[in-house]
């Protein structure tokens, strides 16, 4: 079996006849990459308060390290952080990654990014969170 993971950042479920959605198109048909069909109401897509307890706007890496890990990061944070996690939040991501988790099973996963091998020469610290579920 596998898994295949697509990280949309920052495109939220909107109602499919709202014109704020914009994968409304997409509603229950074929995925035009892979054959899969979309349904919102049916569990494939499920819509969450991407909030997670925590007032104000929710963020890329605290939503992220939240998908990533299981933890509710904006609660161990204390706040939503955007962009590129913190130093506690990498420690979760070092603890928790899916991506660790899958290889302790026994299993292989892989990362697939688009990222320019430029990006991997920056300061750690303006590496994403996938990046650092990689790591």
């Amino acid at each position: 079996m596998s898994v295949l993971l697509v990280f949309f950042d920052g495109v939220g479920i909107a109602p499919s006849d709202s014109d704020k959605n914009p994968i409304a198109d997409f509603v229950n048909v074929p995925f035009p990459v892979i054959g899969v069909p979309y349904d919102f109401y049916n569990g494939i897509l499920v819509p969450t308060d991407a909030c997670l307890g925590i007032s104000g706007l929710p963020q890329s890496a605290t939503g992220q390290t939240t998908i990533l890990t299981g933890k509710n990061a904006p609660q161990i944070q204390r706040r939503h952080v955007n962009a590129f996690p913190t130093s506690n939040l990498r420690k979760v991501i070092a603890e928790h990654s899916l991506l660790k988790q899958v290889k302790e099973l026994g299993l292989s996963p892989t990362f697939a990014n688009a990222y320019h091998p430029g990006y991997f020469a920056r300061r750690h610290s303006r590496f994403s969170v996938s990046t650092w579920s990689w790591l």
